[in-house]
Order: structure tokens, then sequence, then C-alpha cells
């Protein structure tokens, strides 16, 4: 499925079946909820929500906006986040085997599963969080330039 906006919302409900979701929103909110699968998503100045009970690729991007996204991972699932502008938050859902690389230039990262951010540079704003949780497998990997990081498990 292929959906692109200018100057709109949208709204994408899917079924819970696995399906390759492409979205494009120019000025524009997006509301995703119910795929699975591979998600490409590319937003300028609109905020993005997503919901998925698993999600094995997600490729998501912003400029001027938020994005939220709360799903379980598969085994080998390949996450990327990145924005510039805006925050990131990931909500994993359940059990988590996964490796992490987290990013920020200017801004903050929480992270519910216990390391602390560090200093990249001790001339520079930047934080970076690299570890891995349980036996790893998944890889997710987390980048803002202006913008906080919150890594969450529900």
């Amino acid at each position: 499925v292929e959906v692109r906006t200018i100057s709109g919302s949208v709204t994408v409900r899917g079924h819970d079946e696995p399906a390759l979701l492409v979205l494009n929103t120019v000025s524009g909110d997006g509301e995703i909820s119910g795929v699975q699968g591979e998600l490409v998503v590319h937003s300028v100045t609109g905020d993005l929500e997503i919901t998925s009970k698993k999600l094995e690729r997600a490729r998501l991007r912003t400029t001027n906006g938020d994005i939220d996204l709360r799903t379980a991972l598969t085994a080998d699932a390949r996450f990327d986040m990145e924005a510039i502008n805006g925050d990131l938050r990931l909500d994993i859902i359940g059990g988590v085997n996964a490796d992490f690389d987290i990013e920020t230039f200017n801004g903050s990262i929480n992270n519910d599963f216990g390391p602390e951010a560090e200093a990249v540079s001790r001339y520079t704003p930047g934080k970076s969080l690299r570890f891995t949780e349980g036996d790893g497998g998944a890889r997710v990997r987390i980048k803002t330039l202006n913008g906080t990081i919150s890594l969450r498990n529900r």
C-alpha cells in the first residue's frame, strides 16, 4: 500500500496482516494502526502515531515532527527511526531481544532498560547509547538532530 498526502492528515487502519506500507506526508499528521510487516514512512512538518502488534521492518523519518511508535519486535526486526527537529518515542511491547544504537545531537535520551546515555564529546551537547537487551538479534537504530528520544518497555 502506498499513501501520499500534502496539506492533509491521513489515517491508515490495517487488519493485522503482514504488508508493506509506504506513507509520505507533507504538512499533515499520520496515524497508522493494525499494520504488520514493513513500514516505510517519510514526513515533513507533521506528527506520526503508529501502533502495531509486531513489525519486522520500519524505516521512519521526519523533519519538524514527532514519531510515536508502539509495537513488539520480531526476532530479526530492523528498525531505523530518524528525526530532524522532532522527538522520537519507541514503546516496545513484550519481551525484548535487541541491539540498540541511539544518538541525539541536541536533546536527551530516556531509556527504560537501564543503561544511561553518555556524552559524545565534552565540547558538544550530543549523547549516545549503545547496548544489547536480552539475547540481541533485532536491531534498533534511533537518531535525532534536535529532540528527545524515549525508549520504553510496555
